[in-house]
């Protein structure tokens, strides 16, 4: 089975389309905050000399790995999630792990670049990702997959798309 990304592009945004293109979507994954949870991370870091921030890091990573890993028929998990979420078969891509600082801490992330979700096609879906309600359905879904007890979800556009000038070094528009 070949898992090789396919060759993908950005494609323009369609300013007709009636909504903005997202390029990514970021999830960034809080630890469990309940005291008993907490007390059993800081208890584990502490049996294998790292910190709970650290662990916890590690925890979301091994969860990541098993939601990218491709089933008999090649799909993942991922591709589960955000089939049901766009109620279509799409396969995703392009994904990549993330560190974010929140809070003076180090919080696990996953960036899903949304050129990369495909339909049966191979080709980009076309849908609003700046949709709350479809990015809250694969937040939660994530969220039960590595446990953890919050999650956000956000949607990076091109300067452009939010109307802003596209500014050189020196200040002046480009």
């Amino acid at each position: 089975m070949d898992t090789a990304r396919p060759a993908t592009t950005n494609p323009k945004p369609d300013k007709d389309a009636g909504y903005r293109r997202a390029k990514d979507l970021t999830f960034v994954l809080g630890p469990p905050e309940g005291r008993e949870a907490v007390d059993q991370i800081a208890e584990a870091a502490a049996r294998v000399g790292v910190t709970p921030e650290d662990l916890w890091i590690e925890m979301v990573r091994g969860s990541v790995r098993e939601l990218l890993e491709p089933d008999s028929d090649g799909r993942s998990r991922l591709d589960e999630i955000f089939s049901a979420a766009l109620g279509e078969r799409v396969t995703v891509w392009g994904v990549s792990g993330a560190e974010h600082f929140q809070c003076n801490r180090r919080l696990p992330g996953l960036i899903v670049e949304t050129a990369s979700i495909l339909d049966g096609a191979g080709r980009p879906v076309d849908r609003d990702f700046a949709d709350r309600q479809l990015r809250g359905s694969i937040t939660r879904a994530l969220m039960d997959l590595t446990h953890a007890d919050w999650a956000t979800c956000t949607a990076a556009f091109d300067a452009d798309e939010l109307g802003f000038p596209n500014l050189g070094p020196t200040g002046k528009e480009t």
